[in-house]
């Protein structure tokens, strides 16, 4: 069983949704149960809140034909088409919006979605990163539908020529008949079962990066303008949250491979603090090398066992009309050696200023 609580606290006014699974007739393992609870909590929502539903299987029919739900209560037009797309909207965006796991949480949005109108099948495709190929990265399939997710990986760009010119300045390609489409298109789309789908593109800054497609495997169907509009923007929502998920693995990516590169040089490599000449980062030399080299620590201190800024460092001279970088010579007590310090002013995380410097050991020319 499933529940949903919200109170406002001045009134003290209380309401409660709940979505109730049952073993074993809609299963017996925990995660089977758990969706299915999950699904009819959603529906219990959809039918004004503060109420309760069995789980059962959505009808075949879409968004606008009526369905008796468990409580025997009619869920038709009379909810009005903007109050149901709204409380799908809300209702993935608040999935999505409380999840940590974006990409685990999406394949139960498909689900909610693909049930609540009644489709074949719910999937995303993602554009690579240079654009020459796509995948099928998300799929949720209904009952007695094949899953295609495996035969639709690395679609080169030559393979669906000019795919997203199907779509219209607002983004959505509707296509009541795949016959109508382009002889290698319909090839592709015929190998997968699909009569009829909709599909949402998904933009990121401004060019689209994917779409969000919703198939039609039993019947060529007619989509109405308010079936339309509800997963336009579902779709969307779902893309801001793929897209800063994604956003998000490629500057882990970017920052792992920034770290390998400076963890790999032969030098003393480390960031401070503009002002306080606190440590904020070292690379792996220095960490080895240098012990107390930690965040927070004064590079005067660390280095050069001093109890104030190094008279002869070189960032004294980074003035505002000074170099945007300087080199200096230093002996440091620590390393026990002298240096070749070079300091340059870089941005740093949170908008704050911050010097970079690169320490070598001094090398000294042979005698010829």
């Amino acid at each position: 069983m499933r529940g949903s609580c919200r109170h406002r606290a001045a009134g003290q006014v209380f309401s409660c949704s709940v979505g109730i699974a049952q073993a074993p007739q809609d299963g017996t393992d925990y995660l089977t149960l758990y969706k299915k609870a999950d699904a009819a909590l959603y529906r219990a929502k959809m039918q004004g809140k503060n109420t309760y539903a069995f789980y059962t299987q959505l009808p075949l029919e879409g968004l606008g034909a009526p369905t008796q739900s468990t409580v025997g209560q009619t869920i038709d037009s009379e909810l009005g088409t903007g109050v149901m797309r709204s409380s799908l909207a809300e209702y993935v965006f608040h999935i999505l919006y409380q999840s940590d796991d974006v990409e685990k949480a999406i394949p139960s949005v498909l689900e909610i979605v693909g049930r609540h109108v009644g489709v074949s099948r719910v999937y995303i495709f993602e554009d690579s990163e240079d654009g020459t190929y796509c995948d099928n990265t998300f799929e949720w399939c209904n009952d007695g539908i094949v899953p295609q997710i495996d035969q639709l990986q690395h679609m080169l760009e030559g393979e669906l020529a000019d795919y997203y010119k199907n779509f219209n300045e607002d983004g959505i390609f509707y296509c009541r008949d795949i016959h109508a489409l382009p002889p290698n298109q319909v090839q592709v789309l015929e190998a997968q079962g699909i009569k009829s789908m909709l599909q949402c593109v998904i933009r990121d800054d401004g060019k689209p990066r994917g779409y969000i497609g919703f198939d039609e495997c039993r019947e060529s169907r007619f989509w109405t303008q308010e079936q339309t509009d509800l997963l336009c923007i579902v779709a969307e929502i779902v893309s801001v949250y793929l897209l800063k998920a994604r956003a998000r693995t490629r500057l882990t990516h970017a920052l792992q491979g920034a770290q390998a590169i400076l963890d790999s040089q032969d030098a003393w490599l480390y960031v401070i603090r503009k002002g306080t000449y606190e440590l904020l980062y070292a690379n792996k030399k220095t960490m080895q090398d240098v012990p107390g080299a930690m965040p927070g620590e004064p590079c005067y201190r660390v280095f050069y066992r001093a109890d104030k800024p190094c008279v002869h460092c070189p960032l004294v001279k980074l003035a505002p009309e000074g170099p945007d970088r300087v080199t200096a010579r230093l002996y440091s007590e620590v390393l026990d050696m002298e240096v070749t310090a070079v300091g340059m002013e870089i941005p740093w995380a949170g908008g704050e200023d911050a010097y970079l410097m690169a320490c070598e050991k001094v090398k000294t020319q042979k005698k010829k």
